[in-house]
Formats: C-alpha cells, sequence, structure tokens
C-alpha cells in the first residue's frame, strides 16, 4: 500500500501519518498542508474543485484560496496529486484527487462534470486496446491514465426532476 493509500483510507486519515508522509515528500509540515491533505483524503471517491476544498478547510484555518492553489501545486509536482481539467465546466476549472486513488496505468477514470464522483473501469482489454491504438498512430504506450467526463445517474436524476 502506498502512502497516499494510506491517507485515502476512508475514515482512517491520521494527521501522525499525513505529516510524516509530507516530510518524506521533502516538505515542511504545515498545517495548510495538513487540512488540504485532510480534505482529499476524507473524499477519496471525489474529485474536488481548488473552491470545494477551500471551503472544507476546518474553523480556524488560516489557509486563503491563494495557498490553496499553491499547495495544490506543489503536490501536482510532487505526484501526491493529480489534476483533471473540468472541460465541461463554463470556467474550465481543475479537479483535484490523491493521485493514489487511481489503481493502476491502465485504467480509465469516470468523473461526474456535476459532483465530481470518481470510479474507476479497469480492465485489461481496456489496456490492450489503448496500447494498440497510441502503437497504430505511432506512439510508445505511456499512458498513467485517462479520464471520461459523464454525468451519473443520481445528477441525472436530479436534473430531470428540476
Amino acid at each position: 500500500m502506498s502512502d497516499t493509500d494510506l491517507l485515502a483510507r476512508t475514515g482512517n486519515y491520521s494527521e501522525a501519518e499525513a505529516g510524516s508522509f509530507l516530510l518524506r515528500k521533502g516538505l515542511k509540515r504545515t498545517n495548510s498542508r495538513l487540512a488540504i491533505l485532510r480534505v482529499l483524503a476524507t473524499h477519496p471517491d471525489r474529485a474536488l474543485r481548488v473552491e470545494q476544498i477551500y471551503k472544507e478547510l476546518w474553523d480556524g484555518q488560516k489557509a486563503n484560496l491563494g495557498t490553496v492553489y499553491r499547495t495544490l501545486g506543489e503536490f501536482e509536482r510532487l505526484g501526491i496529486v493529480e489534476r483533471q481539467r473540468a472541460d465541461s465546466d463554463i470556467h474550465g476549472k481543475a479537479l483535484y484527487f490523491l493521485k493514489s486513488v487511481a489503481p493502476s496505468p491502465r485504467h480509465l477514470r469516470v468523473t461526474c462534470r456535476r459532483c465530481g464522483r470518481n470510479s474507476y473501469l479497469e480492465d485489461e482489454r481496456l489496456g490492450r486496446m489503448l496500447h494498440g491504438l497510441a502503437q497504430s498512430h505511432g506512439f510508445e504506450q505511456q499512458l498513467s491514465s485517462m479520464a471520461l467526463e459523464v454525468t451519473c445517474n443520481e445528477c441525472a436524476q436530479y436534473q430531470e426532476l428540476m
């Protein structure tokens, strides 16, 4: 189990584990970084926008929106989080989630464009298909993941009621 898998176990977030994790990644253990990791770890099945992360920071947290953006940028460069651009969003805002939540390099991440819920499809046939597709277009497969943006059944039902 990877370090970020430990952080993403629902209900088992440990500030001590998170602090040790940050130190292993070469980062100082700051309240802002710990708070952002906590928010991401408590939503392993969701991709979150910066504003959602900011709103979920606990009361009294001194992180401002700029700090959240900078911290997520650091986390992305270090491979802690993955950023997915939400093309369907009017403003093209990015979605963030702990990178370890992705089960393998040969998976398709399906994200609801409305609520941000993630699900993963993993199949050896998908891996072979992607490899063949890349080769047929003159590329060596170096694919880490693919994302598909859809509307989940719950959000579609809610939209129908409106």
